[in-house]
């Protein structure tokens, strides 16, 4: 990942992954597992966390 419209760092990492084939390949097994991805689990998941968020206590501010 590149930040947008950097063309220095787009060209960095194209040739970082054409010079390290384990780094690339290791780029192209995250993409597949990526592409396999529940979206409904993920949107479940960040659903959960928020509602465990809401029902925590706060931390008293003498313990911080």
């Amino acid at each position: 990942m590149v930040p947008p419209g950097d063309d220095r760092a787009l060209a960095d990492g194209c040739r970082r992954i054409l010079a390290d084939r384990a780094f690339g390949a290791r780029l192209a097994a995250a993409a597949d597992r990526l592409g396999q991805a529940d979206p409904e689990s993920a949107v479940n998941a960040v659903a959960a966390l928020y509602a465990h968020a809401l029902r925590a206590q706060p931390v008293p501010a003498e313990t911080l």
